[in-house]
């Protein structure tokens, strides 16, 4: 685009001229008006023009219908006089608010390629409104779950309970790096969709429905707060769980057992026997210490504060475990070696794979239960010893064993031990 002349007190006497192609546009000066007024011709004939009061604006305009007119975009030069004025509100009222024109046509237009269909943009504004009142203080997913682990810690919750916040939650929140309350049941079903096992595949019903467990948890503690609405809150606690999966409970055979503790090392050969023949979780016993276990009272205390429930429970030794404690026992220090639940599973697994056998995923509190609830037949009794309530015994961990198989598990003892186990042993 050319313009002559460059200097504007030339245009006193010349005016400045734009040029586009064939296009041109000019622009007068009214010295003793202190005006600038652009001319040009438009496509239907005549002549418009348009006053500005400094140069600066008026050359921006010239440029700018020059480069119109030389495109064909010659639609806005033709605007009536209503729709000129209309413009010309338009303007004002964004400026009085600090918003280009362009800029809110802009705006306006991405965010309405976002709508569903059938909806309005002040809808949608007001629905905002309505999910993030003014006086609803700003917080990210991640300052609400520190906020709420900090005040579980306070009230004592358990170290496992506290563990599960951290690992489930945790993921939760570096997945929704956002204001919690943007946070949607819909964008909540997304999340638990991706969540995969570590060969990729995806994770089962069950571990669904704990993780949402979870995500509920921290909405509740939200509203309490007043980080999101009472409604809000709601729409997650309505999002529909999944049926967990039928899954056949598997267990270990008393012949299986002692051949696995047969094969496990030293060190690992106490915290597989009380997992069998006292059903206490893997995460429970990664975290019992040797001052619990009470071999002249024959009971393991699981302190609230290493309990998965954060309820304190008292287990009886059964005599075979007595006999498989005895030779390693002290009066300090962890039950299993130094590391993670996950390492001791591998530990276990080593042990059943020196036997060769296969590890049952649960399989040593699936069998305790199975076992004991055939001998005692009080499952209300069993549900206390193992942490759980009844209707999860009958759902998730009872199998169909016979009572003397159940005897006989509870007679697997060391081999080196002498006597008639079966007759002496007494299922406390």
């Amino acid at each position: 685009m050319s313009e002559r002349p460059s200097s504007p007190f030339e245009a006193q006497r010349k005016p400045l001229i734009f040029r586009e192609g064939a296009v041109e546009v000019r622009i007068y000066l009214y010295p003793a008006k202190n005006i600038f007024t652009v001319a040009w011709v438009p496509p239907e004939g005549g002549r418009k023009r348009k006053n500005f009061t400094k140069l600066e604006e008026a050359k921006g305009f010239a440029r700018s219908i020059a480069t119109r007119l030389a495109k064909g975009d010659a639609a806005v030069l033709r605007l009536s006089a209503v729709e000129a004025h209309q413009h010309v509100a338009a303007v004002e009222r964004l400026e009085a608010i600090g918003v280009k024109f362009q800029s809110a046509v802009d705006e306006y237009l991405d965010a309405r390629s976002l709508m569903p269909p059938g909806v309005s943009l002040l809808e949608a504004v007001r629905e905002f409104a309505r999910r993030h009142p003014a006086t609803m203080v700003p917080m990210t997913v991640e300052e609400v779950l520190a906020e709420l682990i900090a005040t579980k810690t306070k009230t004592g919750k358990s170290e496992m309970y506290l563990f599960d916040l951290r690992s489930r939650l945790g993921k939760f929140a570096r997945w929704f790096k956002c204001p919690i309350g943007v946070v949607t049941p819909a964008l909540v079903g997304e999340y638990l969709d991706s969540l995969k096992t570590g060969d990729g595949k995806s994770v089962k019903n069950i571990t669904i429905n704990n993780v949402l467990r979870l995500i509920i948890v921290l909405f509740g503690f939200a509203k309490r707060k007043g980080y999101v609405t009472k409604d809000h809150a709601d729409e997650i606690l309505g999002i529909e769980k999944p049926k967990p999966e039928s899954v056949e409970i598997g267990v270990f055979t008393p012949s299986q057992i002692q051949a696995i503790l047969d094969h496990a090392p030293d060190d690992s050969r106490a915290s597989l026997a009380i997992g069998a023949f006292a059903g206490i979780r893997t995460e429970e016993i990664q975290r019992l210490q040797w001052g619990k276990v009470d071999l002249k009272e024959r009971q393991i205390t699981v302190d609230a504060g290493k309990s998965k429930t954060g309820m304190r429970r008292i287990i009886p030794i059964p005599d075979n475990l007595a006999l498989w404690l005895a030779p390693v026992a002290k009066d300090q220090g962890c039950v299993t070696p130094e590391g993670t639940s996950r390492q001791t599973c591998r530990r276990w697994g080593m042990a059943a794979k020196k036997a060769g056998l296969k590890w049952v995923k649960n399989g040593l509190r699936h069998s305790f239960i199975s076992y004991r609830l055939a001998v005692v037949r009080n499952k209300h009794a069993v549900a206390e010893e193992a942490g759980n309530s009844p209707k999860m015994i009958d759902g998730h961990y009872k199998a169909l064993v016979t009572e003397a198989q159940g005897k006989e598990w509870f007679a697997v003892c060391p081999r080196e031990t002498s006597g008639d186990v079966v007759q002496r042993t007494q299922v406390a």
